[in-house]
């Protein structure tokens, strides 16, 4: 959760440009950004729909692209 935490641009940017030991786009050059945004999208919805099961008290979270709430 401290990684979705840091909201949905930071970790687009993270995985397009790569962070620390990550490469940018996992490694492949040839995604592209939209393709990487989607996979970073796709990771988000399912951890916040396992932590949502987890913790009852776990807020709903914001889904990128204005398109509502997950809970």
């Amino acid at each position: 959760a401290p990684r979705i935490a840091q909201g949905y641009e930071t970790l687009v940017q993270h995985a397009t440009k790569g962070i620390r030991m990550m490469p940018a786009k996992g490694g492949n050059p040839a995604l592209t950004d939209a393709e990487v945004a989607d996979a970073v999208a796709y990771m988000a919805i399912k951890a916040v729909r396992i932590l949502a099961r987890q913790h009852t008290d776990f807020p709903p979270a914001r889904i990128p692209g204005g398109l509502g709430y997950l809970s």
